[in-house]
C-alpha cells in the first residue's frame, strides 16, 4: 500500500504544501503566501484550509507532516524567532500535532536538503554526506553513519559561519569573514560590487559565464575560491564520500563547479584528495523544500 506524506516549507514570503509518497513523486503540491507580519495563529488555519483542500481533492490519507521551517529545531519541535516571521518562539510540532491529529517532524531547510539528497537524490546509499545550500545565506546539512547530526542541542551544521578571510566582511549574523559573507548569492553580489564596480544581476553573470565571458570568470573563479575554502574546512572534519552543492547560487552551472572543485582539491588535506565527490543537487529545484520536509518523516519510519 502506497504511503503518503505532507511536505510543508514555511518560508518568509511563501509557503508550500505538497502530497508526496515513498518515492519522492509529488501527488499535489500548492503554494499561498505566508503573510510575515501576521501572527503563527491566524497562519494556521490558512494552512488548515490548505491542507483539508488537498486531502479532499487527492482522497489520501497521509502517515505523517514534515515541516521545514527558518531557525526549526528538530530536536524540541520548536520555532525560535524565525527571521522574516512575526511569530516569536512556536512549538510548532505540538501545534501541528494538535490540530492535524498526525506525527510530526520539524528541522530548517539545510538539515532536510541532506535528507531528501539522501532518500531521492544524487546520495542515494551513501552514509556519510555535506550538504550546502547557496541561496541568501549559506546552511550546511550533515550526515553521519545515515542520521542527520543535529549536535548537543539541535543547533550543529552552522557552517555557513566558519571564517575564511581572517577580519573579513561583516556577516549577517555579527561576525566577520564567514563562509556566508563571500559564497551565498548575497556575499557574491559583494564581490561583484568589488570587481566590477557596479551591480550586475548574478543571475545574468551566471548565463555569461557559459559563454567563456571575462568578468564572470573572475567573479565566479574568486566565489569558487571562498567555496573551496570552506568546503575543505568542513570535510577535513567530518570526511563525508560526497558534498551535495544546492541553492540558486549553483544555477551557474557545471563550469562553476568545476572551479569549485579544482578549488576543493586543492585546499582539502592532502590524504583526503580524490576521495570525496561534489556534486550539484539533482533534485528539482522548484520542489526541493516540500522534498525536504516529506524526507524527514520517511526517513524517520513512520509507518
Amino acid at each position: 500500500m502506497e504511503k503518503f506524506v505532507l511536505g510543508i516549507d514555511i518560508g518568509g514570503t511563501n509557503s508550500k504544501v505538497g502530497l508526496i509518497d515513498e518515492s519522492g513523486s509529488i501527488a499535489f503540491r500548492e503554494i499561498f503566501p505566508t503573510k510575515s507580519e501576521e501572527s503563527f495563529d491566524i497562519y494556521l488555519p490558512r494552512l488548515k484550509e490548505i491542507v483539508d483542500k488537498l486531502l479532499t481533492i487527492t482522497g489520501k490519507v497521509p502517515i505523517g507532516i514534515g515541516v521545514g521551517a527558518p531557525n526549526a529545531n528538530f530536536l524540541t519541535g520548536m520555532v525560535h524567532e524565525p527571521p522574516n516571521l512575526s511569530w516569536g518562539s512556536v512549538d510548532l510540532k505540538k501545534r501541528f500535532e494538535e490540530l492535524f491529529k498526525l506525527p510530526t517532524f520539524v528541522d530548517n531547510d539545510a538539515n532536510l536538503a541532506a535528507v531528501s539528497e539522501l532518500l531521492w537524490g544524487c546520495a542515494s546509499g551513501v552514509k556519510h554526506l555535506l550538504v550546502v545550500t547557496l541561496g541568501t545565506g549559506v546552511g550546511t546539512g550533515i550526515i553521519i553513519d545515515g542520521n542527520v547530526l543535529q549536535g548537543a542541542f539541535g543547533g550543529a551544521g552552522e557552517g555557513g559561519h566558519i571564517e575564511i578571510v581572517p577580519n573579513g566582511r561583516a556577516c549577517g549574523c555579527g561576525g566577520a569573514g564567514h563562509l556566508e559573507a563571500y559564497a551565498s548569492a548575497t556575499g557574491m553580489k559583494l564581490t561583484i560590487k568589488e570587481i566590477l564596480g557596479s551591480d550586475v544581476d548574478l543571475a545574468l553573470l551566471g548565463t555569461a559565464l557559459k559563454s567563456g565571458d571575462k568578468d564572470a570568470l573572475k567573479i565566479f573563479g574568486e566565489s569558487a575560491k571562498y567555496l573551496g575554502k570552506g568546503l575543505a574546512s568542513m570535510a577535513t572534519i567530518l570526511f563525508p564520500e560526497m558534498v551535495v552543492l544546492t541553492g540558486g547560487v549553483m544555477n551557474a552551472g557545471p563550469i562553476f563547479l568545476e572551479m569549485i572543485r579544482a578549488e576543493f582539491e586543492k585546499m582539502i588535506f592532502r590524504s583526503f584528495r580524490g576521495k570525496i565527490k561534489v556534486e550539484i543537487s539533482s533534485l528539482p529545484k522548484e520542489d526541493g523544500a516540500i522534498l525536504g520536509a516529506a524526507s524527514i518523516v520517511f526517513h524517520n519510519g513512520i509507518k
